[in-house]
């Protein structure tokens, strides 16, 4: 019940709003946007970004996933005498 009237005064409040106040927040979003647009558009923003894209490219199609995946249940079947969860990292 609590739940219900709270969600009817914030459309109650977001319909009160005054259009300028919806244009600045607007605006706001899309500055946001243009600066991280802005960001990675320069060499020391979008070098790290393809390097950590070709990582994961590459531990997806090595398969490292999948040891690390089953790492655990592996050690629990072959009976090793070392903690599994800490052998797994």
């Amino acid at each position: 019940m609590a739940e219900l009237e709270a969600e009817r005064s914030v459309k109650k409040e977001s319909q009160s709003e005054n259009p300028e106040e919806k244009q600045r927040r607007c605006k706001a979003g899309k500055s946001v946007a243009a600066f991280l647009t802005a960001l990675l558009m320069q060499p020391s923003g979008y070098k790290p970004f393809i390097i950590i894209i070709m990582l994961f490219v590459f531990q997806q199609f090595s398969g490292l996933y999948i040891v690390m995946l089953y790492s655990v249940t592996f050690l629990q079947d072959v009976g090793s005498s070392m903690n599994e969860f800490q052998v797994g990292i």
